[in-house]
C-alpha cells in the first residue's frame, strides 16, 4: 500500500500553470505538493499490474508528464522525500536518465507502457 512521504514546504515549481496536464497529472502534482501517493488505483494495490494496458484515463500518466515534474523538483526543490505513484499506468517513455533526482520515484502497483 502506497504511503505519503513527509512534506518539505511549499513547492515553487509546482503550484503554476498546470497547462498540458490532463486531469489525472494534475491530481499527482496535486498530492505530490502536499506530500501524499498519488493513488491512482484501487485502494489495495494488490490488483494485478498485468492488467495495466487496459486501464483508463484515471489511471494514465504520460511519461513526457511524469519527466516534467521531476524536472521542476529537480530545479525548484521537491515538496516531499519522494514522488509516489501507486496503480498507475505510465504511457511513452519519460526518460529521465538526465536528471538528478534528490528524491525518490516510487512506483507501486503501477504498469509501465
Amino acid at each position: 500500500m502506497c504511503r505519503s512521504s513527509a512534506t518539505r514546504g511549499r513547492w515553487p515549481g509546482i503550484s503554476g500553470n498546470t497547462a498540458g496536464l490532463t486531469a489525472t497529472e494534475e491530481r499527482v502534482r496535486a498530492a505530490w505538493r502536499d506530500g501524499h501517493a498519488a493513488v491512482l488505483g484501487p485502494e489495495r494495490i494488490a490488483s494485478a499490474a498485468a492488467s495495466g494496458a487496459s486501464w483508463g484515463a484515471e489511471r494514465t500518466v504520460r511519461g513526457s508528464a511524469l519527466r516534467t515534474l521531476v524536472a521542476e523538483a529537480a530545479e525548484h526543490g521537491s515538496p516531499s522525500a519522494a514522488l509516489s505513484l501507486c496503480g498507475a499506468r505510465i504511457v511513452g517513455v519519460a526518460d529521465l536518465g538526465a536528471l538528478d533526482l534528490p528524491f525518490g520515484l516510487v512506483l507501486e502497483g503501477a504498469y509501465l507502457d
